[in-house]
């Protein structure tokens, strides 16, 4: 047996043991965070590792039915990267090119058990056994088309990234770039140099690894491309708001934008009064409309998303539970509704925030929510309590920087009037 034969076994077997074990990471973190799009990722990952392992056996044995296997298998590595891109972007697995690809398979599957699709091949002096003939144009046309489609989506997410996740996604896309050229270029040297096959395999993997890596780090880049959420805002039923949250730039304020919910509220009395969703179409937008008991929840965003209404109802549900005190005294004090960023972060805790005009406008926080050095020790001595400091990390991560220097002016003037107050309690 070909030494070549045994390493490509083994860097196979590896490969196939590392796709899956990425595979089970994907699965807990698409059930730990409730992303269903990373489930038809990880159905990718998966199907790829048992591909993989089947065709090494194949190649190790020179084993007919192995190949042929691996070969239909490879055109279901095709649908579920098709199905979690459909997801992505339109929450539906259903496309014209998943049509365009159920129409290929058939006669993909008919050439799978063609007597003269696998043979023994040679590359160079090194003999193996190999796809073929009309068999091995419609494998090659599958690779195409799972290239094609990570290139879009890597491409797709760096233009539409938003700052908090722009360096990152940036790393997506020129890792998948590099991945994809060298994979390219070493299967056509491979004809001339067999042992490139081995690295051939490596450039594949690693492109799987940096988008399997980057979505585990972090899954708010899964939500760059199916919509982007706006604002977030709650009144009671008497029209005041009460709690608001922006994830992308708004100069409405809340009471224009709570009186632009009850205008919508009275003109959809019929429907509002017996509680549910209600969807608005804006010009460039939707608005959600959940009525409860005591508050009305409105979530504006870009289209229309399941997700996002489930999101809402929970949210509202929480919020009632949470506050019910407060609303049944019907308390108006938007102050007193501020640690409802808990619910926020729990309900919503994956949607990246637009808040950044400019790539060079500087930040209290670094997109990777990193203090600056400079600013550091400044506001850790402010807020002593760790936790309190970590909860407002986020919300300080919103503003420019220029503005910490104006809240430390406020800071030192303010910050001994409290014993000048006692003082002259005690005095008078």
């Amino acid at each position: 047996m070909h030494t070549l034969i045994i390493i490509e076994f083994a860097i196979g077997i590896l490969l196939s043991l590392g796709t899956i074990l990425l595979s089970l990471i994907l699965h807990i973190v698409a059930k730990k965070k409730r992303i269903t799009s990373l489930s038809y990722l990880n159905l990718f990952f998966l199907s790829f590792g048992i591909f993989k392992f089947i065709d090494s056996f194949a190649i190790l044995y020179e084993n007919e039915l192995f190949a042929r296997m691996s070969g239909v298998l490879l055109m279901l590595l095709v649908y579920f990267l098709i199905f979690w891109i459909n997801y992505l972007i339109k929450e539906s697995i259903l496309s014209f090119g998943l049509l365009l690809l159920a129409s290929l398979s058939v006669f993909h599957i008919y050439l799978a058990f063609q007597s003269e699709s696998i043979q023994i091949i040679t590359y160079a002096e090194y003999q193996r056994i190999g796809w073929t003939n009309l068999f091995l144009i419609s494998i090659m046309v599958h690779r195409v088309i799972i290239c094609c489609y990570i290139f879009y989506w890597g491409l797709k997410t760096w233009v539409s990234a938003p700052l908090e996740t722009k360096k990152l996604a940036a790393f997506l896309f020129f890792g998948i770039t590099f991945g994809l050229i060298l994979f390219f270029t070493l299967s056509i040297l491979l004809y001339v140099i067999p042992f490139l096959v081995v690295f051939k395999n490596l450039a594949m993997f690693g492109t799987l690894i940096v988008v399997g890596c980057v979505l585990i780090k972090n899954p708010k880049m899964v939500y760059v491309l199916p919509f982007i959420v706006y604002r977030l805002i709650i009144k009671d039923q008497n029209g005041h708001p009460l709690y608001d949250h922006n994830w992308s730039l708004s100069n409405i304020n809340e009471n224009m934008f709570s009186g632009f919910i009850n205008a919508i509220e009275i003109m959809s009395e019929e429907i509002m009064k017996i509680g549910g969703l209600l969807d608005i179409n804006l010009q460039n937008g939707i608005l959600t409309l959940n009525r409860s008991n005591y508050i009305t929840v409105g979530l504006t965003a870009s289209k229309k998303s399941k997700l996002l209404e489930e999101s809402v109802i929970n949210f509202t549900i929480d919020f009632e539970q949470k506050f019910k005190r407060l609303l049944k005294k019907s308390c108006i004090d938007m102050t007193e509704y501020l640690s409802a960023q808990e619910l926020i972060k729990k309900h919503f805790p994956n949607i990246p925030y637009r808040i950044h005009k400019e790539l060079n406008q500087k930040y209290i926080l670094s997109p990777k929510y990193t203090l600056l050095k400079q600013l550091d020790y400044k506001f850790k001595d402010i807020f002593g309590n760790t936790e309190e400091y970590e909860e407002i990390i986020e919300d300080l991560a919103k503003a420019p920087i220029s503005t910490s220097n104006d809240f430390f002016n406020l800071y030192d003037d303010l910050k001994d009037e409290p014993e000048e107050f006692e003082y002259r309690s005690e005095h008078s």
